[in-house]
């Protein structure tokens, strides 16, 4: 059971009160969307209740910001201010989560290069949350603008889970890393950072920081998802001068999720650059779905680089796609042998771009399939195609 949330910061009032005003614009922001937007998300009987309590909200929102704003503000009001915000927030639950619910891209209705809203979970090395030991687990709420994934550093793996969280199980979405942990009550010591937040549960409490060297991230139990994409692409063109974002370490948008029975694995995902028949992420990810039986579902970058006009592959991404056939080739004596006796006139970094070209127009191609192909490849002669 959730109770209410405690707030920390230091001694200065005027850090007290713009870390709250952020938080309380931010709300503001959010109910305005969802009333100029209602009608999109909403039936008939829906709207009479729930827009009613949206906008009772939104102008109690906007009596906090006005009262935040004035300059001689003790710290006993900001507090008491802080203290209505966390009672009247609740309110918004219902809709907040619905519209957030209806968002969400259903597995069995994704097309590769669509667009897409996905809550997913990386699989990461060592204590990656990822079972119910910890009591809480981190996921990235990933779509076809924003594909940067809340990985733990594990930068290299980019497969996981496709999460169903219920409401219950969202502790706070931020439109970057929350710095989330868990305090528990034996605990009497706060290592406090300029800012912390604390949501209290029964027997623990999940700490969220989410001030960090980047500036302070915007948090909220449930941003909606199209007005989440408004924020990252601002963000991105701010960071990577173009819309598209995946590889950008600190761009991302993290929710954190308490870890239990209810959290539920839909579907097994990986990312790739559109390389699957020789990508370890994607063996591990088709393993995954096998063992579990959930549907595997594969978001291709390169589709999505395409249809913003830009290259398959970032210079980057090509030395990687090299770096995997030089490993595949140093591998097996066969393949080994065949690019040994083809022509060199050709560079083999060419060579390897070229094979990528053709393997992303083919399905997947299994290990002796994949060998077949390359060896063929490097004698220069055709072989039987296993096209999309």
């Amino acid at each position: 059971m959730r109770k209410e949330d405690t707030i920390y910061y230091g001694k200065k009032i005027e850090d007290a009160k713009h870390l709250y005003l952020k938080e309380v614009s931010f709300y503001l922001d959010i109910t305005n969307y969802l009333l100029y937007n209602y009608e999109k998300f909403l039936t008939y009987e829906e709207n009479l209740r729930l827009i009613s309590n949206i906008k009772k909200v939104n102008k109690l929102l906007r009596i906090l910001e006005n009262t935040l704003n004035k300059k001689n503000i003790n710290i006993s009001k900001v507090d008491y201010i802080m203290y209505l915000f966390n009672k009247i927030i609740p309110y918004t639950d219902e809709i907040f989560y619905k519209v957030y619910s209806d968002e969400l891209t259903k597995i069995e209705n994704y097309k590769q290069g669509d667009d897409f809203n996905f809550l997913v979970h990386v699989i990461t090395r060592g204590n990656n949350r990822d079972t119910n030991n910890s009591e809480i687990t981190s996921a990235s709420l990933i779509n076809e603008e924003n594909i940067a994934l809340f990985s733990n550093f594990d930068t290299d793996i980019t497969y996981g889970y496709i999460l169903e969280a219920p409401l219950d199980n969202i502790v706070v979405t931020c439109n970057a890393d929350a710095f989330s942990d868990v305090h528990q009550p034996k605990d009497k010591k706060r290592y406090l950072k300029t800012f912390d937040k604390y949501y209290k549960y029964d027997d623990f409490e999940v700490k969220i920081s989410p001030i960090n060297v980047n500036g302070t991230a915007s948090i909220a139990k449930i941003i909606p998802l199209n007005y989440l994409k408004r924020i990252n692409v601002d963000e991105s063109i701010d960071a990577n001068l173009e819309k598209l974002n995946y590889d950008n370490l600190e761009t991302y948008n993290e929710t954190v999720l308490l870890n239990n029975e209810k959290l539920i694995k839909k579907g097994v995902f990986v990312r790739t650059l559109g390389d699957k028949s020789i990508s370890k992420n994607y063996k591990k990810a088709l393993e995954i779905s096998k063992k579990t039986g959930l549907k595997l579902v594969e978001i291709d970058l390169s589709l999505y680089r395409e249809k913003n006009n830009l290259d398959l592959l970032t210079t980057e991404e090509a030395a990687l796609i090299i770096k995997r056939f030089k490993e595949i080739v140093a591998s097996d004596n066969d393949i080994y042998f065949a690019y040994y006796f083809s022509d060199k006139k050709v560079p083999f970094s060419t060579k390897c771009l070229n094979m990528y070209i053709e393997l992303r127009k083919k399905e997947y191609l299994n290990e002796e399939e994949l060998k077949e192909y390359i060896v063929n490849y490097f004698k220069g002669r055709k072989v039987k195609e296993k096209v999309k």
